[in-house]
């Protein structure tokens, strides 16, 4: 019996009274109500017309899976559609092929509503069905004979499936495409939603691909591509799947994942990168691949399928910003709302434009006198609306919007300009300053670079250009000649961060790399951790033996201070001997150490 309608929804109790239900049976409408406020959502009233149609009792229904008329046949991406709907709460109409309890199967068109109570929350789903079998048979039958009136009708259906399977793979590889790898991460999400379970999606681009087409053209690029996509097949597993997004980019949805979904996603990462560890052979040549992996998870990183693309998409640039082939888990960077990356890059192209930027110094001293050495430049973004703004903040956001050129050009202006006061006033300091993995890749670096260098007049040999160890070292058969065109402008080389990324004593020695800085993560732990101060001695002792000189970073106590001084270590920076200044500040000290 159904439920009495004291205890019901005034909506409902109207929904459920003899007059609605005579109309509704009048009409053929077969009724059903689940309940929305359990997970499950089970059904909870049937009426009359719904057992006609279907063959289930009012009785036997309460309390059943509200899709207990799914069967095998029933398409699959429709009755996801309608659980999808049923969670949100959110009208829903689809026709899929249902079940009776005996019989044929027929064509129901399924309308789900949500049922409001008393408070205005959805707390039922009013699920409609019409027998439409009639309509269906009609349109099949029409397109039947519209098929039989045409010739070559095998050919056409051929063609058709062909046309079909071409829109959800890809033409080149095979394997599922853009349109596909779209659909099939909505319902992943919407599984894991329902399951409580978690989906990871993998970014995988191709680093330095366009090298590939540019020297042996897009045919061989092709094939490559082909033998790329070969080699991944399996990386996603039973349960998941490898997709080619366009161009160079692959996805791996890894769906169903239960526990540890990032341990599992990093592995999935691991194994791409073994399986592109063998060189491939493409028109007579060898060529080492390499790939930049972005790593998103639901429901940790995304609450739904196009936002995990997207942070799976920022993941992989993030990747290529630490110096290409890497993987990276998405963080948030407090700029995923599209309206506000576009307001951040209009205000950093005003910042470069209106010389909102500025440049502090921060001082590297002898150990030993506590004497300045040199100074190295550190940016900063005087933002009207926030105030100085440091550049973790704003640089990675910078790099994913094409940025980092211009400010990398303003550094070197803004150099020039205080260089030529420091020469006015008697003061000849060496600058350092920073060059990110993604300036290093501009075919042009070298040349522009020494067209700004004499533009200014600043003399190459007074200033240090500081390159992260994963972009020095990583990519030392590429790196290699472009240092050596650096050190031959006359700039000094640094390791910036030394010790904490991928370094390789095989490759620094063959590097023109005259300065070694210590990651400031282990003079953090001295004099407390043995093992961190048995890396810095090693790094002196390793700078002493290849002939370069090492700087200790973020040294903050005087027994840090005396630590490194006990270990002869020549160079250091850090809060202990000053923080990052202004120019008018970093002259002062200049001119105090000028003093005999």
């Amino acid at each position: 019996m159904p439920q009495p309608r004291s205890t019901l929804p005034r909506p409902v109790a109207a929904l459920l009274a003899p007059e609605s239900r005579r109309v509704l049976d009048a009409l053929g409408l077969a009724v059903c109500l689940a309940d929305a406020r359990r997970p499950d959502r089970p059904l909870v009233y049937a009426n009359g017309a719904f057992e006609r149609l279907t063959g289930y009792a009012p009785d036997e229904v309460r309390g059943q899976d509200c899709m207990l008329l799914q069967g095998p046949s029933t398409d699959a991406d429709a009755a996801e559609e309608v659980r999808a709907a049923m969670v949100a709460r959110e009208d829903c109409r689809v026709t899929l092929l249902s079940y009776p309890k005996r019989g044929t199967p027929f064509w129901a068109e399924l309308t789900l509503a949500p049922v409001a109570d008393r408070d205005g929350e959805p707390a039922y789903l009013a699920l409609t069905l019409v027998d439409v079998s009639a309509r269906v048979r009609a349109r099949d039958e029409k397109a039947a004979a519209e098929d039989r009136a045409q010739s070559h009708m095998s050919q056409r259906r051929r063609a058709e499936e062909e046309v079909r399977r071409l829109n959800r793979h890809d033409g080149l590889t095979g394997l599922p495409n853009r349109t596909q790898l779209e659909a099939r991460l909505k319902g992943a999400v919407t599984r894991a939603r329902r399951r409580d379970q978690a989906v990871a999606l993998l970014s995988i681009d191709l680093d330095n691909f366009k090298l590939v087409n540019d020297s042996l053209g897009h045919a061989a690029g092709d094939r490559l591509l082909r033998r790329v996509a070969a080699r991944l097949r399996g990386v996603e597993g039973a349960d998941g799947l490898l997709a080619r997004y366009g161009g160079d980019e692959f996805l791996v949805l890894l769906g169903d994942l239960s526990p540890e979904p990032q341990r599992r996603a990093r592995a999935a990462a691991e194994d791409v990168a073994g399986r592109l560890a063998k060189p491939f052979s493409v028109a007579g040549a060898e060529f080492h691949v390499e790939a930049s992996v972005g790593i998103s998870l639901f429901p940790d990183d995304a609450d739904g399928a196009g936002a995990l693309l997207r942070h799976a998409h920022a993941a992989m640039h993030q990747s290529k910003s630490r110096g290409r082939a890497a993987s990276t888990v998405y963080h948030r960077l407090g700029h995923d709302d599209p309206l506000e990356r576009l307001s951040l890059s209009a205000r950093l192209r005003r910042a470069i434009a209106q010389d909102e930027l500025e440049l502090h110094y921060q001082p590297i001293v002898w150990v030993a006198t506590e004497r300045i050495h040199s100074i190295e430049a550190l940016l900063r973004w005087n933002d009207p609306d926030r105030g100085l703004v440091l550049p973790d903040q704003f640089i990675t956001d910078a790099e994913e919007m094409s940025l980092l050129e211009p400010i990398g050009d303003w550094v070197i202006d803004a150099i020039g300009r205080q260089m030529r006061k420091w020469r006015n006033a008697g003061l000849d300091p060496r600058v350092g300053f920073n060059v990110s993995p993604r300036q290093l890749h501009r075919p042009d670096f070298v040349d522009e670079l020494r067209t700004r260098l004499q533009a200014n007049d600043l003399p190459a040999e007074t200033l240090t250009m500081e390159l992260t160890e994963s972009a020095t070292l990583r990519e030392s058969d590429r790196i290699g000649p472009l240092l050596r065109e650096l050190s031959g402008l006359g700039l000094e080389l640094a390791i910036d961060d030394f010790g904490a990324g991928w370094s390789s004593l095989s490759r620094l020695r063959h590097m023109p790399v005259h300065m070694l800085k210590i990651d400031r993560s282990f003079l953090r732990e001295i004099p407390d951790n043995p093992e961190a101060g048995a890396i810095v001695r090693a790094v002196i002792a390793l700078g002493d033996a290849l002939g370069m000189i090492t700087v200790a970073e973020g040294v903050e106590t005087a027994v840090q201070r005396s630590f490194l001084s006990a270990l002869e270590c020549p160079l250091a920076q850090g809060l202990h001997f000053g923080g990052a200044m202004p120019a008018a500040d970093i002259t002062e000290r200049l001119r105090s150490d000028a003093q005999p």
